[in-house]
């Protein structure tokens, strides 16, 4: 008896592509629910990574504004970010409360009250201290004064000291 004689092997093969039939819809089903969830996830998720990238950009636009550009542009970018960091409505970023944006904002004060300095604007320098200084008191600083931010400031401004480079066959 030869296989396409045998009854077994023939049922065999009609077994198996039954199952295939049987499986596929599942297997549609299955994708497609999985998509969905997939879907929903990252629509609920998406908005918090656009606001943490956007807030990011914005940040380190105006610091590289207030370290490269001139005095109008480097105000702009500073100004545009405080007015971000200051918005009263809640941010859809996780990593963005109301602590870390005031940390900021007194940072960023502090970076205009300097760039105000530099350039000769002292009026407009010490309404900016002023401003970082009272921001700074409704957090926990240690230490909200004028001074302690100048020096926090030019500590993290600073630019970063070249290392040697490492001497051969060490």
């Amino acid at each position: 008896m030869t296989d396409a004689e045998d009854p077994a092997h023939t049922r065999r093969k009609r077994v198996w592509w039954r199952a295939v039939l049987l499986a596929l819809p599942f297997f549609v089903l299955g994708l497609a629910v999985g998509a969905y969830f997939v879907y929903d996830h990252y629509t609920q998720v998406q908005p918090a990574f656009v606001a943490m990238f956007s807030e990011h950009m914005v940040g380190q636009y105006a610091y590289l504004q207030y370290q490269q550009a001139s005095y109008p542009d480097a105000q702009t970018a500073l100004e545009c970010y405080l007015k971000l960091l200051l918005d009263p409505t809640p941010s859809p970023n996780p990593l963005s409360d109301a602590r870390t944006r005031r940390v900021d904002a007194v940072l960023t004060l502090g970076r205009l009250a300097l760039l105000h300095e530099r350039n000769g604007h002292a009026e407009l320098a010490a309404a900016s201290w002023t401003r970082a200084e009272a921001l700074a008191r409704q957090g926990t600083w240690k230490d909200p004064s004028r001074e302690h931010l100048r020096s926090l400031l030019q500590r993290m401004d600073a630019p970063v000291p070249p290392t040697a480079a490492p001497k051969a066959g060490a």
